[in-house]
C-alpha cells in the first residue's frame, strides 16, 4: 500500500508546485490571482484508514475506527488552520 501522508502532500505543494506555478505565471500577483480562481479537490482519509487498518501486505487488522477518525480530524484541522 503506497500512501502519501497529508503532511507530505502539503509540503510538496508548497515546495514544488507553488514555485513552479509562480515561475510559469511570472510572479506572486499572477499566482495569487490564479489560485483565488482555482478549485481544489481533496479526497482525504481513505488511504489513512487503509494504512491504519491493514498490515503492509494488505491483510486487515483490528483497529479502533472512532479513535482513528478523531485523530484524522485533529490532523486535518491542524493543517487547515
Amino acid at each position: 500500500l503506497n500512501v502519501t501522508s497529508l503532511s507530505h502532500q502539503i509540503a510538496n505543494f508548497g515546495e514544488t508546485t507553488l514555485p513552479d506555478l509562480k515561475s510559469q505565471l511570472n510572479g506572486s500577483f499572477a499566482l495569487s490571482s490564479y489560485l483565488s480562481q482555482s478549485i481544489f479537490f481533496f479526497l482525504i482519509g481513505g488511504g489513512d484508514y487503509m494504512a491504519s487498518c491493514t498490515t503492509s501486505s494488505g491483510v486487515a487488522v483490528e483497529c479502533d475506527l472512532q479513535k482513528l477518525t478523531e485523530l484524522l480530524i485533529r490532523n486535518y484541522t491542524h493543517h487547515l488552520m
